[in-house]
């Protein structure tokens, strides 16, 4: 009867009987599977596995994905009984139909017995359903709990049958126990003492002090500490014997070690101790191919990938599990020095695994196939016959190598592995490919690598691999670079490996950028670091000197005209035009295109779309690199040079490239003018740091130049565009924002520009507003509007009373401000007017209006007109898609949330606000939103957490010279205090806003401080009325003088609450008559508790 086979150790297969293997769909399939199969018999509920795969959803949905998975399953294992048991809620696997390793390796190990032990560690191929990832937390908690429980049980196993082999003297054995032991385990110690001792009494000599070294590095790469006394005592033993001259470390064929250390290293190869990030996946299929050659179905497999991706190191890890499991290895290198010489992979690999000097394993060997492999090694010649007497039949010495490597896998599997296959010869390709077809039922494993980039220049190599995988001989692995978080990840191992504390996240972003996932390049970049180093992230890291000589070699290999264009693409820069390539060269199309197949074939280029790019940034820094400075200059003159006489028609298209070649060409006037020009485009696709960047290089560019009228109407325009880019990224009241429009200011006198001029006093007036000096602010204000109406200019005039709606409401003036609002909304037209966002303060003046307009309705007693102008706000921002207005529109729409008393929509604008100010680097409103949020997370229940929080963002707000906002901001931390019963701190900090507030004249905020304060001392003396009852009529005062009836409302509240607790009811009621002015916005929670409260003091009265 057909019986499910599940095998869940190194990995996930499943088959019924000797079928093909299962197919299923996800993994999430494969891991339903699983649990079910540990153990079969057990029933789960439903509910239990659709939570454990499908927490992340609602339970409609995971109990939907839970009925999809158990279809296909049903579906995919067709055994008999059946092998799935449903009943109604329970699911379980049938453990009459079901076979499972992991089932079977934990009763070898209850068992107990040697050859038990033997086929328990025969069972455990790797960890449980290794190369399986779900993002489920529950799946991935319990996946972690087995592994751990099934490594424990293998290293029992493995422990119990090491210590047996001893007994018993089984040498060999016991080595190679101790290696798996210590493959699964590297920090047993004394198990390395084991395995050292084991190769002395095997006569291995060099291994065993090989050994040493494999365990002093594990020690210090993981946990930092050298090895023990007695380890330190045993190799010091071992280095006094004296060794054996004759053969030095032969090994039988049993015990053959994994990677001569006679083989030399590429200059790109990884260093083995080196730990393996991100090929999770790879070393799953080379552990599959492995198993496979290993039951006796031979296989040919490729690794493919860039210089330094990782080829070597994941072949050292194969190695060493063939070894492991008793296998033996030989390794041959190509070298591309000698391509001349034929078969010298082979000799190599033959040579350096010690076949010619195996007497016992020689003298197996048919003799009729000596005198042919005695022309590759003479020392296996017969005597009375020289190799070479007779013409080479190269299929009968084709023929005597197989039947060589077929002897040797009669003793024992082997892993045959050919590095660098791009140099190799063409007999040796030949060879592989003869061998390839011959293997399918030997136990042997035949590895090669090549490098991806010179594939292209090894004809012979790509038709023996073409071959062999049409005939489906060949098992081809490409290896990409690893992703971003492997290579993070990687790189935060070998900073802890290299001891080196410096390293941190940014530093490691930099070496991102630098590999591009190239794990050579992210070893030497990290092992580059000089003693003491510290990570600068806005500094740029160098390509370490070993990668950078790989990529010379590398260039050094193209033709001169390749070399020459190489030279040109890299001084161009990233993705370019073939024709640019061409006009910068100075060569005509048709010859350049021979010279750029090169480039493509030897991929030092490639395509991107229509265009062309590095396949490398690293390729195109070294090959700058090379470069002289002087010439580096002229190609960057003559590039600009081409870049206009090819795009003239769409130079606008162009402009940040053209002024990067114009400035390191050093063209002068023509780079000054495409910096500013390219940093006016950056600012409108709100890139404001790149803006920032393109603005003061233009600046000390132009500093260079003659002076002059020409020079003097250059600088006032990049002063004006540089204000609104410091404004949106170091805030509005910075120095260096003052700084610039006080020089352009004086440049607009010197040259005679008025309108600049205008545009100049509007950014001195925004510091100065920002600054919270209302006074000045309101003189400039008043200045700027007298100076519109003087131009009799729209425009003008717009922005003059742009100058002053927001300042008359900081002042307490809302009444007067609505004006000024009203002539706003009449003159604004968003098709004529959004270009002022990048010239008047970074943002929209129609916004602005709005948003402005909805404080002053509220202030004044419209809370619904004011909610209709918020969301207008922030739906114009948004249709502008135009960032830095949004981010305004928000802060504004925050306080006023607040002022409505509607936490939910106070924290769902500021976490926007937070978002969008982190994207665009706007730190002054970044701050402001991490306020705002602090005080969210008070209102629910996270106390002291927002109080932590409010305070960083008082402190980063306040770094930017900003002050405007800061009494409110203060309010918010006062109202916290008063929730958290934090009183004196709640007054000290009342007390500090109404200091700061009186000293700007940011009035506005002064009726709702002083009856916050009242609402601060009544907690504190809740028996001493008296000052609480003068705090919340003055501030009822302050806010009738300003006209603000929503500050009157809320004062009369806190009054009438106290009032009707001291029994003063009819005081109570007569204090809410404010509550009888308002027409609109009834349902805010203001008025709902004026009203309630006076229909209470009525029920009273009856």
């Amino acid at each position: 009867m057909p019986r499910l086979n599940i095998v869940l150790l190194g990995g996930f297969q499943g088959r019924v009987d000797a079928s093909a293997p299962l197919t299923l769909p996800t993994r999430k399939s494969q891991a339903l599977l699983a649990f079910l199969a540990l153990p079969p018999g057990r029933s789960h509920p439903r509910g239990k596995l659709a939570s454990l795969l499908w927490g992340g959803m609602r339970e409609p949905q995971a109990r939907r994905g839970l009925r999809q998975s158990l279809f296909t399953l049903r579906k995919a294992v067709d055994a008999e009984p059946p092998a799935l048991l449903i009943d109604g809620e329970s699911v379980a696997l049938n453990p009459a139909s079901v076979d499972v390793d992991v089932v079977e390796f934990e009763r070898q190990v209850a068992e107990g017995t040697p050859a038990a032990l033997e086929r328990a560690a025969t069972l455990y191929r790797g960890e449980l359903l290794e190369g399986l990832a779900l993002q489920e937390a529950p799946f991935e908690e319990w996946l972690l709990a087995e592994r751990e429980r099934l490594r424990e049980l293998v290293l029992e196993a493995l422990a119990k049958l090491l210590r047996h082999q001893r007994t018993t003297e089984a040498t060999e054995a016991a080595l190679r126990t101790g290696l798996r032991l210590l493959a699964l385990d590297p920090l047993q110690e004394p198990v390395h003492r084991t395995v050292m001792r084991l190769y002395v009494q095997l006569g291995r000599r060099p291994s065993a002090l090989r050994q040493y070294q494999i365990c002093i590095g594990v020690l210090q790469r993981e946990l930092s500490m050298e090895p023990e006394t007695t380890t330190k005592q045993l190799y010091q033993e071992i280095l006094r014997q004296r060794p054996s001259h004759a053969v030095a470390d032969v090994e039988s064929p049993a015990t053959a070690h994994a990677v001569p250390a006679e083989t030399p290293a590429s200059d790109d190869t990884l260093p083995r101790e080196l730990p393996l990030v991100g090929r999770a996946t790879e070393i799953g299929r080379l552990r599959e191919v492995l198993n496979r050659a290993w039951e006796g179905h031979g296989q040919v497999a490729a690794l493919i990938g860039e210089a330094g991706v990782g080829k070597s190191r994941l072949l050292a890890e194969l190695a060493a599990e063939a070894v492991a499991l008793g296998g033996r290895v030989l390794v041959g290198r190509c070298y591309e020095a000698e391509q001349i010489l034929p078969f010298a992979a082979w000799v190599d690999a033959l040579r350096a695994g010690r076949v010619d000097a195996d007497k016992d394993f020689l003298e197996g060997l048919n003799p009729l196939w000596r005198p042919e492999l005695a022309r590759l090694l003479p020392e296996l010649g017969v005597s009375g016959h020289r190799p070479g007497q007779s013409p080479v039949d190269y299929r009968h010495l084709f023929e005597s190598v197989a039947q060589l490597v077929r002897h040797l896998v009669l003793h024992q599997p082997v892993v045959l592995i050919l590095e660098d296959l791009h140099w190799g010869d063409e007999m040796s390709l030949r060879l592989l490919s003869f061998l390839g077809r011959r293997l399918q039922t030997w136990p042997l494993l035949v590895v090669g690598t090549a490098r991806e980039e010179d594939l292209p220049g090894a004809p012979i190599l790509r038709r023996t691999l073409e071959d062999l995988a049409r005939d489906k001989h060949l098992v081809e692995l490409r290896l990409a670079p690893l992703s971003k978080e492997e290579t993070l990840t990687l790189v935060r191992t070998l900073a802890r490996a290299e001891r080196n504390e410096a390293v941190t996240t940014g530093f490691a972003e930099q070496v991102w950028i630098i590999s591009e996932g190239n794990p050579f390049a992210v070893v030497e970049t990290v092992r580059a670091l000089p003693e003491g180093f510290v990570a600068d992230p806005s500094a740029t890291l160098a390509v370490p000197k070993r990668v950078r000589e790989v990529i010379l070699r590398h260039l050094e290999a193209l033709s001169e005209r390749g070399r020459d264009l190489t030279i040109v693409a890299a001084v161009i820069g990233r993705e370019f035009d073939f024709p640019l390539l061409c006009r910068a060269a100075g060569v005509e199309e048709n010859e350049a295109a021979e010279s750029l197949e090169e480039l493509v074939r030897r991929r030092v280029l490639h395509s991107v779309g229509e265009r062309l790019d590095f396949t490398h940034d690293r390729i195109r820094e070294v090959a700058y690199g090379r470069l002289l400075r002087e010439r580096q200059r002229a190609l960057h003159a003559r590039i600009a040079n081409s870049m206009e006489m090819l795009y003239a028609d769409r130079l606008a298209e162009q402009v940040e490239r053209l002024a990067h070649h114009a400035a390191r060409g050093e063209l002068g006037d023509k780079a000054v003018g495409y910096l500013r020009q390219a940093g006016v485009k950056a600012f409108a696709n709100s890139a404001h740091t790149d803006a920032l960047a393109y603005f003061t290089q233009a600046l000390d560019l132009l500093g260079k130049l003659a002076p002059g009228p020409a020079r003097d109407r250059e600088e006032l325009s990049l002063r004006l565009a540089l204000g609104p880019a410091l404004q949106a990224t170091r805030g509005y009241a910075t120095p260096e924002v003052e700084q610039s429009y006080a020089r352009a200011r004086q440049l607009a006198d010197e040259v005679g520009a008025p309108v600049q001029r205008f545009q100049a006093l509007w950014g001195i007036w925004l510091v100065a507003s920002h600054r919270a000096s209302a006074g000045t602010a309101l003189e400039l204000g008043r200045e700027l509007l007298a100076l519109a109406e003087r131009f009799d200019d729209p425009a003008l005039l717009l922005e003059g009373h742009h100058a002053l709606w927001p300042v008359l409401v900081w002042l307490g003036s809302a009444d007067a401000a609505r004006w000024h609002l009203d002539q706003g909304m009449a003159l604004y037209d968003k098709a004529r007017h959004q270009s002022h966002a990048f010239v008047y303060g970074g943002h929209d003046p129609g916004v602005c209006c709005r948003k402005v307009a909805s404080w002053a309705s509220w202030i004044l007693g419209y809370p619904k007109r004011g909610l209709e102008e918020s969301v207008a706000s922030l739906k114009l921002a948004r249709e502008l898609d135009h960032p830095t207005s949004i981010i305004v529109a928000l802060v504004w729409a925050c306080v006023f949330r607040d002022l409505r008393r509607e936490v939910q929509e106070v924290g769902e604008h500021a976490r926007a606000l937070i978002t969008l100010s982190t994207e665009h680097e706007a730190l002054q409103w970044l701050a402001a939103g991490t306020i705002i949020d602090g005080f969210v997370h008070a209102e629910f229940g996270r106390g002291e957490l927002a109080i932590a929080q409010i305070r960083r963002g008082l402190a980063a707000y306040r770094s930017t010279g900003a002050h405007l906002f800061v009494p409110y901001f203060l309010s918010l931390l006062a109202r916290v205090c008063l929730k958290l019963g934090q009183l004196d701190e709640g007054q000290r900090v009342i007390g500090e806003a109404l200091e700061r507030a009186r000293t700007t004249g940011e009035r506005v905020w002064e009726a709702e401080l002083i009856r916050l304060e009242g609402e601060l001392r009544l907690a504190a003396s809740p028996d001493d009325v008296a000052e609480a009852l003068d705090c919340f009529r003055r501030a009822i005062e302050i806010a009738r003088s300003q006209a603000a009836r929503s500050w009157e409302l809320r004062a009369a509240l806190s009054l009438a609450r106290l009032l009707v607790a001291e029994g003063q009811r009819d005081e109570a009621k007569r204090t809410l008559a404010v509550y009888d002015w308002f027409t609109e916005g009834l349902d805010t929670a203001d008025l709902r508790e004026a009203k309630a409260l006076l229909e209470d003091l009525a029920r009273g009265q009856a």
